[in-house]
């Protein structure tokens, strides 16, 4: 745990496009998640981490989880600061642009990050994922909420998995897992140091 410190620069709120964790969802696609419990580690690479459980909110999955976790330092692969991930989460929860792009050059403490995304919706892209021989559910980013209703207006929030993903869906292959409803709310992971900046 410590601090994030915000770089907006070249930062813009996702929007999101259909393209054809811990369970395997029947689609790809968009769907509604609360933020259900945020824990702190460290990547391979040695960045500090952020782990979020996210619940699906859709009827259709309702109470199924998957999972993102996300590095805000340094930088990935193409230069771009990892933090990054962390305005696309913000932005998706509600936090307006203007007030993203405002933190630029802050920092918080990965406590108060957590306090304020904590138990908010979030519009997450979902996709199917194989490791290992098994498949599952991965958050793959977050859009905005005018993303996710515009493509749930024409249907487009859902696409049906297709090839080694579907044969495990349906138990003609094997390693499939399935399922990953949950039944209550998990409390804040940590408890909020004193703010020196907010995101609210």
């Amino acid at each position: 745990m410590g601090n994030i410190n915000f770089n907006t620069e070249n930062w813009e709120p996702q929007t999101g496009t259909p393209s054809a964790g811990g369970y395997l969802w029947p689609f790809e696609g968009f769907v509604a998640t609360k933020i259900n419990k945020i824990t702190f580690g460290k990547s391979g690479a040695g960045n500090d981490t952020m782990k979020f459980e996210l619940v699906a909110e859709d009827e259709d999955v309702r109470g199924r989880r998957t999972f993102k976790t996300i590095p805000y330092s340094g930088t990935n692969r193409a230069g771009k600061p990892n933090v990054h991930q962390l305005l696309d989460l913000a932005a998706s929860a509600g936090i307006t642009a203007e007030k993203i792009k405002a933190l630029n050059g802050t920092s918080m403490t990965t406590e108060q990050f957590a306090q304020e995304l904590q138990g908010k919706v979030c519009y997450t892209r979902v996709r199917a994922e194989e490791y290992e021989g098994k498949w599952s559910t991965n958050a793959a980013g977050f859009i905005s909420q005018k993303g996710y209703e515009d493509s749930k207006a024409i249907g487009s929030h859902r696409v049906p998995l297709t090839g080694g993903a579907k044969a495990a869906l349906d138990g003609t292959s094997n390693g499939a897992s399935v399922g990953g409803g949950v039944t209550t709310s998990a409390v804040a992971t940590t408890t909020a140091a004193a703010k020196a900046t907010s995101l609210l």
